[in-house]
């Protein structure tokens, strides 16, 4: 009890906070048009194309506003701001719901593009560095493991509320998530604080590393290098599941399968026995080779999963044999971690 009372009192309750924050906006806003906007196009005659353009619309909003997001956290706090971003999104989730006319659905994903900027990681990692200071790295590592499961539990989520309730039922519970849940404890038992500026010892200053300015070619380089680089995952966290589905797996094997790569993430000695773990699904949905490989699945990981299926029952094998089960899926042997399923998605 004791440690419980300090850690509500001290600036680590901001974690916890954040990291169900973080899983709620993630996986209300971007983990959810993968499996919402096909049923939106089919219902409104629109393109698939046009259904997912509203939602790189929305990613490319999010980018313009970022400055100016963190220009508002550093002068008034994330308190005040990812609160705010918690109620845009909320309303731009109700927006899509009623927004029939396509270029209302495309303003709407501007709004949750600001939505995006002010209630993700980056406005998070901006409030814990205007929290702790210096001593933020630790935080935001313990941050970045919470909220990398978002995926993990919105996909499953998403299609087991969409049998139930619909996609229009799904938002519209997603859009009351944000507005009664992330919001209010956001802004309500988000440490207030602001970490000491850094005391400079007395005497010569130390020798500092020289940075760079955010202008001219090398920032631009910079910039693009990272652009790059993550419009590849990007693009297979948006279309992973609509590829699998068009391989004609089941809806819910394909999401069980998404739903590993969130685990598979969160330590690097773990992406080994995850991309197993999602090769043994995929044996047992009926996947042949050809498909693993058309979508970047690990030739060894499926092989090693194939065999052993033959030799343990399907209740038995469940999602519990580590990669070292089967020699071909040992580290060293096959580069598992650039090619296998469970490095298919990276945020």
């Amino acid at each position: 009890m004791n440690k419980l009372a300090r850690l509500i009192k001290n600036r680590w309750r901001a974690i916890p906070i954040l990291g169900l924050c973080q899983i709620l906006s993630w996986g209300a806003i971007y983990y959810t048009p993968v499996l919402i906007a096909p049923l939106i196009a089919e219902e409104r005659g629109w393109s698939l194309t046009f259904a997912m353009g509203g939602f790189s619309l929305g990613l490319f909003a999010a980018g313009l506003c970022s400055p100016l997001i963190g220009r508002m956290i550093d002068r008034h706090g994330g308190h005040v701001v990812m609160p705010l971003g918690s109620l845009l999104g909320a309303a731009g989730l109700i927006g899509i719901v009623c927004a029939a006319n396509p270029v209302l659905y495309l303003a709407v994903w501007m709004v949750l593009g600001a939505a995006m900027a002010a209630s993700l990681y980056d406005p998070a990692f901006a409030t814990l560095a205007r929290i702790f200071g210096t001593d933020a790295r630790r935080a935001i590592t313990l941050l970045t493991f919470i909220g990398g499961f978002a995926s993990t539990v919105s996909w499953p989520a998403t299609h087991f509320l969409i049998e139930a309730i619909g996609w229009r039922g799904t938002y519209s519970l997603y859009a009351a998530l944000l507005a009664l849940l992330a919001a209010p404890l956001l802004a309500f038992t988000l440490p207030r604080e602001h970490a000491a500026a850094e005391v400079l010892p007395e005497g010569p200053l130390p020798m500092r590393t020289k940075h760079l300015p955010a202008t001219g070619w090398a920032f631009a380089l910079v910039a693009i290098a990272f652009a790059i680089y993550a419009f590849i995952p990007s693009a297979l966290s948006a279309h992973m599941l609509a590829i699998f589905t068009r391989f004609g797996i089941e809806p819910a094997t394909v999401v069980l399968i998404g739903a590993l790569f969130g685990p598979a993430r969160k330590e690097p000695g773990d992406a080994h026995r995850h991309a197993h773990q999602a090769a043994v699904v995929a044996v047992e949905a009926g996947v042949d080779e050809a498909r693993m490989e058309a979508v970047g699945g690990n030739a060894c990981a499926f092989e090693a999963a194939r065999q052993l299926r033959g030799k343990q029952d399907v209740g038995e094998l469940g999602l519990a044999v580590p990669a070292e089960a089967h020699p071909a899926v040992r580290p060293g042997r096959a580069e598992i971690v650039k090619g296998d399923l469970g490095a298919l998605v990276r945020r």
